[in-house]
């Protein structure tokens, strides 16, 4: 019975509050906080709806629709709780800025117990205002050279504030729109809020950049307009016999030193800047003219070679020349095709008495040909000097360098490495001397086995030519 009395006491309230007998929405009004919305600002919409008759707080909601359908909230839109005092029920609609897709007819919705009252009102937001920027444009210099490093610079002023996060600078040029690639970059747009900045880096110029230039304010992905231009011309220039030409030949890439091994395959590149567009032919040490294996144009006055060597043999192993030539002059650019040093003869690990003389000898081999260097690894200090180390040269290519350690003392016994060194890396082998602990008839090392006896390639470019063999003295190494 008392369930039976529950359910009628249910189905009374249902019928009460959703057919008519709860409270009606009497008038509803919205309000805008600016008649002038700029596109990028921050924006509030405010709605009121009164009802005819007290609500609980705790069973009414302002709900929203936007010109894109129900509006939640996200990063930029925000609906702030409701706030009723019983029959006056309030909202507002917060835009944390202003985009082009926020135009069109918003409206606010009552809601009590889930049900839409009827009679809501609505509020029109457009004609968005957007700032006219001022560019200001200038060039790194009124002279631009062909192969030249290039900066113009761009700042676009706005009578109004604008967040950093919401603008970017974009630029035009005479093939359409910029992008950065391995020859221009556009820095990043830095932003005061007033002032935005940006310059585009040409890392050297060519033929093609001739024309017109210009920055272009985008905010929310929209240009603004008043963009502003600058003319940029390219001037081809080279100095001859201490006189300006204009017919220039400059190597943008020359080739690299590159190490190879034998049965290897190796790639040298030459990128030539040059008007009229010049020829680029190969040569070695000893041949005067190797058939290019690519020659391509890249643009009407840059050219790009290619040589590539393969199935290396011991013969290949030598200096390479790029040469560019039209009628007017020529430029060259030389690499070396080389080889990681090896420590081909190591030194061996020795047990000495003190007093008596103690030698280590080692034999490397690269191209160009290492250097030896000999250090007391304990300490990391060369101990070798010109006086104590013999050099010999047995071919253009091999290196022996012997360390003599006269008058062994106790200073003496440690560890030794042996590190050759070229322009393409180290290999070092590392001995002991240890003091002898038996008395022997004679006064001649006895060998132990070697300690470390791999080599090791670092493979470190030391930026030094050492095709000359020659002593160190303690502190010239490191």
């Amino acid at each position: 019975m008392a369930q039976v009395k529950w359910r009628r006491t249910v189905q009374w309230l249902v019928e009460t509050f959703y057919k008519g007998g709860a409270a009606k929405l009497e008038w509803s009004f919205l309000s805008k906080s600016s008649d002038e919305p700029s596109l990028g600002d921050s924006y509030e919409i405010q709605c009121t709806a009164n009802t005819d008759e007290m609500v609980n707080q705790n069973n009414v909601t302002v709900s929203w629709t936007g010109p894109n359908g129900t509006i939640t909230n996200d990063n930029r839109l925000t609906i702030t709780p409701t706030i009723s005092n019983g029959t006056s029920h309030n909202s507002t609609l917060q835009f944390s800025y202003l985009s082009e897709n926020d135009e069109g007819e918003y409206s606010c919705n009552l809601v009590i117990f889930g049900t839409l009252l009827s009679g809501s009102k609505s509020v029109n937001l457009g004609n968005f205002s957007a700032p006219t920027p001022v560019y200001n444009l200038s060039k790194s210099s009124d002279e631009s050279y062909l192969g030249d490093s290039y900066e113009i610079w761009c700042t676009a002023y706005t009578d109004e504030w604008i967040n950093p996060n919401n603008v970017t600078v974009s630029w035009t040029g005479p093939n359409g729109t910029i992008t950065n690639d391995n020859r221009l970059t556009i820095t990043p747009t830095i932003s005061t809020g007033t002032s935005h900045n940006s310059t585009l880096q040409f890392s050297y110029l060519n033929d093609n950049d001739k024309g017109e230039y210009s920055c272009n304010l985008v905010m929310f992905g929209i240009e603004l307009s008043g963009s502003e231009s600058i003319e940029l011309s390219v001037t081809f220039r080279m100095l001859l016999n201490g006189s300006e030409s204009f017919n220039a030949i400059t190597i943008t890439e020359p080739p690299s030193n590159t190490a190879g091994v034998e049965g290897g395959k190796v790639t040298f590149t030459c990128t030539i800047i040059g008007v009229p567009l010049p020829n680029i032919t190969w040569s070695s040490d000893y041949n005067n003219s190797i058939a290019a294996t690519s020659y391509v144009k890249l643009d009407n006055s840059t050219v790009q070679s290619n040589l590539t060597l393969s199935n290396l043999k011991v013969g290949d192993f030598m200096n390479y020349t790029c040469t560019a030539a039209h009628v007017f002059n020529s430029r060259n650019a030389s690499a070396i095709l080389g080889k990681l040093p090896v420590v081909i003869q190591p030194p061996r690990s020795i047990s000495e008495l003190q007093g008596p003389t103690a030698n280590f000898s080692c034999s490397a081999i690269g191209i160009p040909r290492p250097t030896i260097l000999w250090m007391f690894t304990n300490d990391n200090n060369i101990v070798t000097t010109c006086d104590s180390t013999t050099i010999t040269l047995s071919d253009s290519d091999t290196i022996t360098a012997e360390l003599n350690l006269p008058d062994v003392t106790e200073n003496n016994f440690g560890t030794y490495s042996c590190v050759a060194v070229n322009i393409f890396g180290i290999a070092s082998k590392t001995v002991t001397l240890v003091l002898k602990s038996i008395v022997s008839d004679d006064d001649s090392p006895i060998i132990i086995d070697p300690v470390n006896s791999n080599g090791e390639n670092y493979g470190e470019d030391l930026g030094e030519d050492f095709s000359t063999a020659r002593c160190k003295r303690s502190g010239d190494f490191g």
